[in-house]
């Protein structure tokens, strides 16, 4: 028996879209729809703790979440756990970036080295490294350089391995066409390979940039003097669900804003490669 697919389904299996529309429009329509979305889970999730369906002690509620946020900017409590956290996740991310892309790039483009030593990084990234921040903390000290030295373990390795993915996976024939015209490796490299690999790279510093702000988190968790998983740490400790998920919540929207500020970068820097 034959399907009969809608005609103003588009190619990508979207119906929710009406055909025709231009790219920004598609944008508006589809960022409505995520509106919608989080406000209709916000709508259920205040319903179920008015009508109890769910005990608020244990799902606390979006306006009791919003008070303790607002109690937390109010008297200034929030800056000072924020700043913490953000200098220990961005000193670790912009560290681990570094060394990441440096190491990958080595790796992609010296066969002998990656041979011997892209197996044993594999094996060291399988260390949980979460599991590791203890160590740090006995080794470090339970100040922010622990924490930063934490999210370094992470971020490298992320770095790492899609930098030296996206260099293996440059086109042979731009290499050969470079050097046929008497390119010099270093001219290559600037002009071939650094152009590729920037998309790879912007994959791992986005998804990075979440994992330095978990790592920061959870290194707070163990041992800190401050910072938004040290102040989540003492609402769970005195059972104050809401100032957890309050939290939660201003992690959520800081890594939104830094997400939003890589991903304007890289469109800028990727214009060339976009359509128009």
């Amino acid at each position: 028996m034959t399907t009969v697919i809608d005609a103003s389904i588009e190619s990508d299996g979207s119906a929710a879209v009406p055909k025709g529309m231009n790219e920004s429009q598609k944008s508006v329509t589809y960022g409505i729809l995520q509106v919608a979305v989080v406000l209709a889970f916000l709508g259920i999730w205040e319903l179920a703790a008015i009508t109890k369906i769910v005990d608020p002690f244990f799902i606390s509620s979006p306006t009791a979440v919003f008070a303790k946020a607002v109690d937390w900017i109010r008297d200034g409590t929030i800056y000072n756990h924020a700043i913490i956290t953000l200098r220990e996740a961005l000193i670790g991310w912009v560290i681990g970036s570094v060394i990441g892309v440096l190491v990958g790039f080595v790796l992609g483009r010296v066969e002998p080295i990656r041979r011997v030593f892209v197996p044993l990084l594999h094996l060291i990234n399988t260390l949980p490294r979460i599991a590791l921040a203890p160590l740090f903390i006995f080794w470090f000290g339970i100040g922010e350089l622990s924490k930063i030295i934490l999210v370094v373990t992470i971020i490298v390795f992320i770095m790492i391995f899609n930098t030296y993915s996206g260099v293996l996976t440059v086109n042979n024939d731009f290499l050969l066409t470079a050097r046929l015209y008497g390119k010099r490796e270093w001219e290559i490299m600037r002009e071939v390979i650094f152009p590729w690999i920037v998309p790879w790279i912007f994959v791992g510093l986005k998804l990075g940039l979440a994992w330095s702000l978990s790592g920061a988190v959870v290194g707070e968790f163990i041992a800190a003097r401050g910072g938004i998983g040290y102040l989540i740490f003492n609402s769970a400790s005195n059972l104050d669900n809401a100032g957890v998920l309050a939290g939660s919540v201003i992690l959520l929207i800081l890594a939104m804003v830094f997400f939003l500020i890589i991903s304007m970068a890289e469109k800028a820097l990727l214009k060339w490669r976009l359509p128009t």
